[in-house]
This record gives structure tokens, C-alpha cells and sequence, in this order.
């Protein structure tokens, strides 16, 4: 009944990156807890104090709502650089694929990679709002309060980073997909064209196969 109502709970969560993690951690610390049933009774109460953060998780979203999905899947995407340099030191051709749905953030994309390519920060791995021009500290500060992704980043290795940055990269296309599609689907409604229908069907094919 309890491990129902925890996966009930990471299923709850929109951002898909996040449930899967969660659940994947939850789920960890339950089968650690359950083989024995004589547990102590401190370590059942350390283990519902660890499950206070998903309520805590779920009180942040109602505050981004300012935010559109694909933003906040943005800011997790900077998030993950600007605080693992060292990992990005050597992928920098990874950061190098994304492009970003503002100007500024693409901006300060460009400036990261440049000072990592010159190795201006080779003795950093936290980026800070004052490494750069003003300009940059308000988006950098956004970033660090608002992106999803630090919930689950603690104690994250290399090819974990690497694979959660990968996944998030992926689910913003999905996102670029659905709205292509939506917007398709308003002309086709209104102008039965056929090679715009034909269009509409291949990015369907696209959104299906991931």
C-alpha cells in the first residue's frame, strides 16, 4: 500500500525526467528498508523525513507556473552546465547541439563554451553570477532557483549527468514536435491542403517514434 502510494506520487509529477529519478530513488530506499521487518523505529522515521522533499518538490512547481515547460526544461539544461564544468569541459560538443528559445540564453551558451574551450574556468565547476557581464547574472540566478533538475542532481556521477542532459535534450524536441504539430493542425483545419497534411502526418510519425 505504501510503495502504491509513493509510485502514485512520482506518476504525479509532469516532468517526466524528475518522476522517473524519483521513483527510481524511492524505490532503492524501500528495498533497503523491507528485507527486514524489525527495522529500528529511528531508521523508519529517517526514512519518512527523506520522503519530505517530494511534497516540497511539488509546492516549487506550484510557484514556476510563470514558466512554460519548455523553459524550465531550458533552465534544467543550463543548470546541468553551469554546475558540472568539469564534465561539460569534456563534452563541450554536446552543448554545442542545443539551441536555446531566447537570445540571451543562447548568449550566455556561446560565452560558457568559449571560456571552457579556452580554460578559463579549468579550476572551476560551479559557475557563479558574477563570472560574467551583469547582463547574465539575473538568467543565471532564474536558472539556479527555478530549474527542475537540481532536485535530483546530489551525488550524480559523470555518465549520469551526462545521460540526464541527453534525456532532457530529447524531451525538449518531443516539445518542439507537439507544438509544430498543434500549429499544424490549426492550418490543416483551416486549409484542407494535401501537402500540408502530409506534413502534419510525418511529424506525428516523428513524435511517435520518439
Amino acid at each position: 500500500m505504501f510503495e502504491k502510494k509513493i509510485k502514485s506520487l512520482c506518476q504525479s509529477i509532469q516532468d517526466r525526467t524528475l518522476a522517473k529519478y524519483y521513483l527510481d530513488s524511492f524505490t532503492q530506499r524501500i528495498n533497503e528498508l523491507t528485507p527486514s521487518l524489525n527495522y529500528k523505529k529511528n531508521n523508519f522515521l529517517k526514512f519518512k523525513r527523506n520522503i519530505n522533499p517530494l511534497q516540497q518538490t511539488k509546492d516549487v512547481f506550484n510557484q514556476r507556473n510563470k514558466f512554460q515547460q519548455k523553459e524550465l526544461k531550458e533552465f534544467s539544461i543550463l543548470f546541468l552546465i553551469i554546475n558540472n564544468l568539469d564534465f561539460f569541459r569534456k563534452n563541450i560538443e554536446i552543448i554545442s547541439e542545443v539551441t536555446f528559445g531566447n537570445v540571451i540564453m543562447n548568449e550566455l551558451k556561446k560565452k560558457i563554451i568559449d571560456n571552457l574551450s579556452s580554460e578559463k574556468f579549468f579550476n572551476k565547476n560551479n559557475l557563479q553570477v558574477d563570472d560574467f557581464d551583469q547582463k547574465f547574472s539575473e538568467l543565471i540566478n532564474l536558472i539556479n532557483i527555478n530549474a527542475p533538475v537540481k532536485i535530483i542532481l546530489k551525488n550524480k556521477n559523470e555518465k549520469e549527468v551526462i545521460s540526464i542532459f541527453n534525456e532532457i535534450k530529447n524531451e525538449i524536441k518531443q516539445i518542439e514536435l507537439r507544438n509544430k504539430i498543434e500549429t499544424l493542425e490549426a492550418k490543416v483545419s483551416m486549409n484542407l491542403d494535401e501537402n500540408l497534411y502530409s506534413e502534419l502526418l510525418s511529424l506525428r510519425n516523428q513524435l511517435k517514434s520518439g
